[in-house]
């Protein structure tokens, strides 16, 4: 394994051969955002996705977003991104009488995001009295996990695109616990902060060594986090 950090970004279906920087802060129960300055032949546009790795042939999906703005100086782009999530930042009225979880994230994906929840969870079954809401996409969401009473409620976009909807307990972030990471190697910022090699696998939701990470800022090669001791509850 190459001790140097690989990246492969593609926009519009385009590789970027020339990445001068990148920071890219991924949060949970919120939009993540991502800041490129690049060299490209043309205007980049279209659909922007990031992969990291150690091996070309293990590259691992990090971001996904399209590009809110764009400005050109010096031969170089530089771009604003956030993630598919950020749709549901713009207001989306909801008024559902005898409503299930599910009714409440279809009337969400017409905005234009895809949605996925656990397939055995108890309360994606219960239905409310009614499901009222006057403020934006994201703001839905966090309703959800007090209307239906869910423990430990989180939401967050996964790599593919899709946005998990459920229980902490019920996302795939269980099984894939970190436990034996070389504690020498994070640099304590805080109490609650701490700086760290880039680990491509590492992001908001995952448990790093009894660490509930709730917020990744990849500066170049270097992971910033955040965490909590307690369990997060979006």
């Amino acid at each position: 394994m190459s001790t140097r950090l690989s990246n492969t970004l593609t926009i519009g279906g385009n590789t970027v051969t020339n990445i001068v920087s990148k920071t890219v802060q991924l949060d949970i129960a919120s939009t993540g955002r991502a800041k490129f300055e690049v060299v490209a032949e043309q205007e980049p546009s279209g659909l922007v996705e990031l992969h990291l790795g150690y091996t070309l042939d293990n590259m691992i999906p990090y971001f996904l977003g399209v590009i809110e703005s764009k400005h050109q100086a010096n031969g170089r782009w530089y771009l604003t991104c956030r993630e598919l999530l950020g749709a549901l930042s713009f207001p989306a009225p909801l008024a559902i009488r005898h409503a299930t979880i599910k009714a409440v994230l279809d009337e969400l994906a017409k905005l234009g995001v895809e949605f996925a929840t656990p397939e055995n969870a108890e309360y994606l079954n219960k239905i409310a009295p009614a499901f009222y809401h006057s403020g934006t996409g994201i703001e839905a969401l966090r309703q959800i996990g007090k209307v239906w009473g869910i423990s430990d409620f989180i939401f967050q976009q996964r790599p593919d695109g899709k946005i998990f909807v459920g229980s902490w307990y019920d996302s795939r972030w269980p099984l894939a616990a970190i436990n034996d990471f070389p504690e020498h190697t994070i640099t304590a910022k805080s109490s609650t902060t701490g700086e760290l090699i880039a680990i491509p696998k590492l992001r908001p939701g995952i448990k790093l060594n009894g660490r509930h990470i709730t917020e990744v800022t990849l500066i170049n090669d270097r992971m910033h986090i955040r965490w909590s001791n307690k369990p997060l509850n979006a």
